[in-house]
């Protein structure tokens, strides 16, 4: 279940760009530029509450890669530039940059070796059950999932993400807004898999880790596709894969 969060989380973000028909192959860096948000605010924002402390570096996750998800999204609609190149490219990039801070201006002073220095206990999620590792954003990636459902099934946004997604002509016919609908889109999508990073930061890791990520959002995209692009589907076929890790 700890290993399935990330997991349903980045899977989530996959499905909602790609019921729009947006090849979104960025989940892994947005993931990793949410954990880097998230460990930013955990060890250098002091004093706080817990109460505080923890939604606001979840919230800093969230809402960093939801503006990164736009840079992609702006290149499309006013470039025409193809999305998997950049989402694909900037991967590389937030890894990479995430390599530099765990190794120069976030390093521990002592551990010297690719790793941050703690974060402040008051920015931990908490554990559901003593001894183990399950933590509290596991019911909460399952919660987001049902609302993602009740979001593209029930609500004119979620209509017109299935509509662009799956005629965008006659979605266009339709008066619906294509690039407003994807920018939209690719904000959720970002900001879904910025909380995969800054949960499992904040709530497994503790500190912020170069490589903390084994992959999962790249194995989000298969994650989304087992689950036939359903977010409660994307429950199941998360869990699926984390028992195969």
């Amino acid at each position: 279940l700890v290993k399935a969060c990330p997991l349903l989380l980045a899977g989530l973000a996959i499905t909602l760009a790609f019921r729009a028909e947006f090849w979104n192959i960025g989940a892994e860096g947005q993931l990793y530029l949410g954990g880097v948000l998230a460990a930013v605010v955990g060890i250098y924002f002091t004093g706080l509450p817990p109460a505080v402390h923890i939604p606001l570096a979840l919230i800093a996750g969230v809402l960093g890669v939801a503006i990164a998800g736009f840079i992609p999204v702006l290149l499309k609609a006013k470039l025409r530039v193809n999305e998997v190149i950049t989402t694909l490219m900037l991967n590389y990039i937030i890894i990479l940059f995430t390599s530099y801070l765990d190794q120069g201006p976030m390093s521990d002073p002592i551990l010297k070796a690719g790793i941050s220095r703690r974060l402040l206990e008051t920015s931990w999620i908490p554990i559901m059950i003593k001894g183990t590792r399950l933590h509290w954003g596991i019911p909460l990636a399952v919660l987001i999932a049902i609302l993602i459902a009740f979001l593209i099934s029930k609500t004119a946004l979620g209509f017109q993400i299935r509509a662009v997604g799956e005629n965008a002509r006659a979605a266009r016919v339709a008066g619906i807004s294509i690039n407003k609908t994807i920018i939209w889109t690719m904000i959720l999508s970002g900001a879904l898999a910025g909380l995969a990073g800054g949960i499992e930061i904040s709530g497994v890791q503790h500190r912020l880790i170069e490589d903390f990520s084994p992959g999962y959002g790249f194995l989000a995209i298969a994650v989304a596709l087992v689950g036939r692009l359903s977010p409660i589907g994307v429950i199941f076929s998360s869990i699926l894969f984390a028992a195969l890790i």
